[in-house]
């Protein structure tokens, strides 16, 4: 995203003194830097999920996903973020009693969270850095479906926002990744769900008063099914070297190889050809002898189909 500064307006290099009472003017705080800022923060931001196969992400849906959102205040920013707001409303198909909050960052800081949350708070002091406190509140509404995250830049003498135009816990980035920021969880999808069910995420990021951006959506698909394979009918009668011939069908990410088995006389069956991607190969039998064979598929996700 790139905005422009408006040449017609002129930023204001500080607040009014709100004095102690900040915190019941938070209103009027909230005006203040809204008309203070011409331009806050830019986000070039994503959401990354777990990685599948194939261009639909297939994923076998019995794990944990892990997430990480992550945004960034562009170099070309005039000015550090005061805070960050990030909500999801997650997927449909995904179990909210699995959600699990995760780490965040921004710049050189990573804080750890305790693990098993859906709700978490603390106050980053910072005041030997950039003299200023970093509030984080992280919660889902499951009522909404919604998990919502904030960083709040406070200033630890009024406990409200700080009123120095400057201020900021987020700097334009720069190469150190000053601007950088993440947050992470995890949760895992609904029991039974059919294959080719997608589950998508997608977040939305505000800097400051900027307008609402949307990251572009990660999607995984469901893949519960094996493949189902057959050997091709062979002739009654044949020379000794003859063709095998064989092939299959999956629903969801594909067949990635077959094993294929062969009996001689009756007896039992023994792997012929191990893991092979082809579909066919040549036989080398003897006069007299009568073979039968069978075929194994696996698909790209290591489903394998039962054997007959």
């Amino acid at each position: 995203l790139n905005f422009q500064e408006d040449p017609t307006i002129t930023p204001l290099t500080g607040f009014k003194n709100f004095g102690t009472g900040l915190l019941s003017n938070f209103s009027q705080i909230l005006l203040a830097i809204a008309e203070a800022f011409v331009v806050l923060a830019f986000d070039p931001n994503d959401i990354i999920g777990p990685s599948g196969f194939g261009e639909q992400n297939y994923l076998i849906p019995n794990q944990t996903f892990p997430y990480t959102i992550r945004y960034e205040n562009q170099a070309s920013a005039t000015a550090p973020a005061v805070f960050v707001t990030v909500t999801q409303q997650l997927d449909e198909d995904l179990d909210l009693t699995t959600f699990e909050l995760g780490d965040f960052g921004f710049g050189s800081i990573y804080i750890d969270v305790p693990t098993g949350l859906k709700a978490y708070s603390t106050r980053i002091d910072l005041t030997g850095t950039i003299g200023y406190f970093v509030d984080f509140n992280a919660s889902l509404d499951t009522a909404t479906r919604t998990a919502t995250w904030q960083l709040t830049t406070i200033d630890p003498v009024t406990g409200g926002l700080p009123s120095d135009a400057d201020a900021g816990f987020l700097p334009p980035n720069n190469d150190t990744h000053d601007g950088e920021g993440f947050l992470n969880y995890t949760i895992s999808p609904k029991a039974n769900l059919p294959t080719n069910t997608t589950i998508d995420a997608e977040a939305e990021i505000i800097f400051d008063f900027n307008t609402p951006i949307d990251t572009p959506k990660w999607t995984n698909t469901v893949d519960v099914d094996a493949p189902i394979s057959q050997v091709s009918t062979l002739p009654s009668i044949s020379a000794a070297n003859f063709t095998v011939s064989w092939a299959g069908t999956d629903n969801g990410s594909g067949i990635a190889s077959y094993d294929v088995y062969v009996s001689t006389d009756g007896g039992q069956f023994t792997l012929w050809k191990d893991n092979i991607t082809q579909t066919s190969a040549t036989y080398t039998g003897q006069s007299g002898s009568t073979y039968a064979f069978y075929s194994v598929a696996t698909d790209n996700l290591g489903q394998v189909e039962s054997a007959p």
